[in-house]
């Protein structure tokens, strides 16, 4: 697990998933923990709590659900200890009387690799104590968010292969996936803003290839990455994404800005009428002679 996740997450987010794979090893399945604010705290790491949070949303191999704040580790799953037949009852209450998204996944994995006669008993453990098994056809419903999410997976995929040797996230979205957009959308963003924002963001890490020695292409290209944190998406917002020249952006109430600062249309006023000055005729006379015009009749010439 090690191998493929630390060096993707980094140190901090790599001591709290592992110590909380230990320590929860008999309370749900190896390999699922759960993943709060609290239980970070309480483990000294208050510090970098949204970090942490953050960096484990949106790694390959791993699937967060954030509203019932637990973890997976697929690769544990997947490449779990066999289990006698009161092993896999005890795994089965365990993992039904947990909240997660993705127990029915877990318990679908976890039975393709039982003998048949545990199977038998792990999947009549798991439906007696309240599990929900995947049904193998899919129930037939309408989506609403499925085609833009499907839309927005195929974007970013898309913006990725523009990065030679970046890892493939594939184009299904992942329940991590459709959460964060699910959560984006509820803070008054739109699906329009969420592919602005990968756009944007993979124009930064074109131009910024590597940060703080990291991948920026790897890391930053994903939705996860950039839905798992306001500031991140934000930030994303504010990158102009390759080949969009910076415009003028009006806003509703008729305001206008450039990247220079607001736009401000000066009045427009007529012109004041030009009123000849009169002088006394001493003065007049003078002025006449100066500019080479006639002295007006009623002015005596000077001798």
């Amino acid at each position: 697990m090690t191998h493929k996740i630390a060096p993707v997450i980094g140190h901090l987010p790599t001591l709290a998933l592992l110590t909380f794979l230990v320590e929860d090893e008999h309370r749900f399945v190896p390999g699922i923990c759960e993943l709060s604010s609290q239980r970070l705290i309480k483990l000294g790491l208050d510090f970098a709590v949204r970090d942490i949070l953050a960096a484990l949303a949106g790694v390959p191999g791993l699937t967060v659900d954030p509203y019932a704040e637990m973890v997976v580790v697929w690769e544990m799953i997947d490449h779990g200890r066999g289990w006698s037949k009161p092993q896999a009852i005890g795994l089965a209450r365990r993992l039904a009387a947990s909240p997660a998204s993705f127990c029915s996944e877990v318990a679908r994995r976890i039975r393709a690799r039982l003998s048949p006669d545990v199977a038998e008993a792990f999947t009549a453990a798991y439906k007696t104590s309240g599990g929900k098994a995947r049904p193998s056809v899919p129930p037939r419903h309408v989506d609403p968010l499925g085609p833009a999410l499907a839309d927005l997976k195929r974007l970013e995929q898309s913006l990725r292969a523009d990065f030679p040797g970046r890892s493939d996230l594939g184009a299904s979205p992942s329940p991590a996936d459709r959460a964060l957009v699910v959560r984006t959308l509820a803070m008054g963003y739109t699906t329009a803003d969420i592919g602005r924002a990968l756009r944007g963001q993979a124009a930064s890490a074109a131009r910024k290839p590597l940060w703080s020695c990291e991948d920026t292409a790897e890391s930053w290209v994903r939705l996860t990455w950039i839905l798992s944190d306001v500031g991140r998406l934000r930030r994303a917002l504010s990158e102009r994404p390759a080949g969009e020249t910076a415009g003028v952006v009006a806003l509703d109430d008729g305001r206008r800005f450039a990247p220079a600062g607001e736009i401000v249309e000066a009045r427009k006023t007529a012109p004041e009428p030009i009123v000849a000055r009169e002088y006394r005729p001493d003065i007049a006379a003078r002025l006449a002679r100066l500019t080479g015009e006639a002295a007006p009749e009623h002015m005596p010439e000077e001798t």
